[in-house]
């Protein structure tokens, strides 16, 4: 951890070095300086943290704690995979044009409203939960995570100087990337030490309670998110990207 830290701190030395003189930078670090950007980049990792340790929590609950077959372990997602596109579609095509960043206040609440409703079903059903039980609970975080996907890059980037496109749109991709790999290691990291922890006499109690309790710390990292994202612009910009006399200064 502590030599990732140190070769993090001697990359961004080296990348405004290189911005500085005048060169290629792999990253613009200047590009930070700008809020929404760096908002977004914020918001970004707090989201995709959460959701992406959803997707290995949740797999692991089915297939080992209820003893779900593969296949409908996967069946049972189907309302979330539905959700997806048809909310992307409509936050991108209409929502974002319509209430703003308010688009990506709302997905991540939602998601966190779907993760509750979770939470409650299974406490509610314990072991014997069905597929159907779990459906609302899943549309609704699949709905949340449509709205979020297709418009947030449209928001993250509306800001960027045309001089740094590359840069930005490389470190938008890295950011949903290593956001994702720390989400399967945190929250999974989570998830097993309360598995640990719990006083459950069964198999699925003790699935059950690591599900519930690390469900209500994703739930949590959606709020952040959130938040993080009432600090992008009010509207994505539908102009050219910024031209040079708007660069962030060095």
């Amino acid at each position: 951890m502590l030599f990732g830290l140190l070769v993090l701190t001697g990359f961004v030395m080296l990348q405004r070095r290189e911005e500085k003189s005048g060169g290629e930078p792999l990253v613009a670090v200047s590009l930070f300086k700008s809020r929404p950007f760096a908002a977004g980049i914020v918001m970004m990792f707090l989201f995709f943290i959460p959701m992406n340790g959803f997707f290995l929590i949740q797999t692991l609950f089915l297939q080992i704690g209820l003893e779900y077959p593969i296949l409908k372990a996967g069946l049972t997602m189907i309302p979330f995979s539905l959700m997806v596109p048809i909310l992307a579609g409509l936050s991108a095509a209409i929502l974002a044009k319509k209430i703003g960043r308010v688009v990506l206040q709302l997905g991540p609440l939602v998601i966190a409203v779907g993760f509750i409703v979770l939470i409650l079903t299974v406490h509610s059903v314990g072991g014997t939960v069905t597929p159907w039980h779990l459906l609302a609970g899943l549309a609704l975080s699949g709905a949340g995570f449509g709205m979020v996907v297709a418009p947030v890059g449209i928001f993250v980037l509306s800001e960027v100087p045309t001089k740094f496109a590359g840069s930005a749109s490389g470190l938008f991709n890295t950011t949903s990337q290593l956001a994702g790999a720390l989400g399967v290691a945190i929250i999974g990291t989570i998830y097993f030490n309360s598995l640990e922890a719990s006083t459950g006499t069964s198999q699925a109690a003790v699935f059950i309670d690591g599900f519930t309790f690390t469900m209500w710390i994703m739930a949590g990292g959606m709020v952040l998110a959130s938040i993080a994202a009432t600090f992008l612009p009010r509207w994505a910009s539908e102009n050219e990207p910024a031209q040079d006399s708007a660069l962030i200064e060095l």
